[in-house]
């Protein structure tokens, strides 16, 4: 995200579903200690702006107060963005909703969308061994088609580490989730046990750029 909009004046960044705004922060703060190209900070461009929709009211309030740089919407994706057209330079989506018609028309013509995605050793062993849901094998496939429409695919980047992790850690892991709707808390708790364990984090972030040909034919 930083490295698309990090010579961008005054950039706009949506989160959409962006939670308690862990990720929208980080983002934000490291654009905001970015250093111009001849070395002079960048408070003179001018600062970032970070927008985070959440329908978690809960979650909203807690995005509002991480940092003096972000606003909190109460929003669901599927009903529609209340943002300006082509106001944003960059969104980003983590394990969340996509309205890619939305996103298309506040992107700014030529702006990114990065989308992070479970890779298919995701969340391994703890996912089988607890009955988790599996990520749709062709799911990178099916959201290259599914913004086929509005944007042109760009780079990809694979996170893949293995981290040991408490149980407790592993069980909320394993119920914060969709999956958590079906799986109880004490089953969990008991194909886990009580000892450390390894939880792989295989995410794909995928990028891409808003199309400027449909840009223009949206506007025809």
């Amino acid at each position: 995200a930083t490295g698309a909009v990090g010579a961008v004046a005054r950039p706009v960044l949506l989160d959409a579903g962006a939670g308690t705004g862990f990720y929208l922060d980080r983002v934000v703060d490291a654009l905001h200690r970015r250093v111009a190209p001849g070395g002079d900070a960048m408070e003179a461009v001018g600062e970032p702006l970070g927008i985070g929709t959440e329908l978690s009211v809960a979650a909203a309030r807690r995005l509002a107060r991480v940092n003096p740089l972000l606003a909190a919407l109460v929003v669901d994706t599927w009903d529609g963005l209340p943002l300006r057209d082509a106001g944003v330079d960059l969104v980003q989506v983590v394990f969340a909703p996509r309205n890619p018609a939305e996103f298309a028309r506040v992107l700014r013509p030529g702006g990114t969308l990065v989308v992070a995605v479970p890779g298919p050793g995701h969340l391994e062993p703890l996912r089988s061994r607890v009955g988790m849901l599996a990520p749709a094998a062709d799911k990178a496939e099916r959201l290259d088609t599914h913004l086929a429409a509005g944007f042109d695919p760009g780079p990809v980047r694979v996170v893949d580490v293995t981290n040991t992790v408490p149980a407790a850690i592993a069980a909320d892991l394993a119920l914060m989730g969709p999956s958590g709707v079906h799986l109880g808390r004490a089953g969990v708790e008991r194909a886990i046990g009580s000892g450390d364990g390894p939880v792989r984090v295989h995410v794909e972030v995928r990028t891409f750029r808003r199309s400027l040909q449909e840009r223009r034919a949206l506007h025809e």
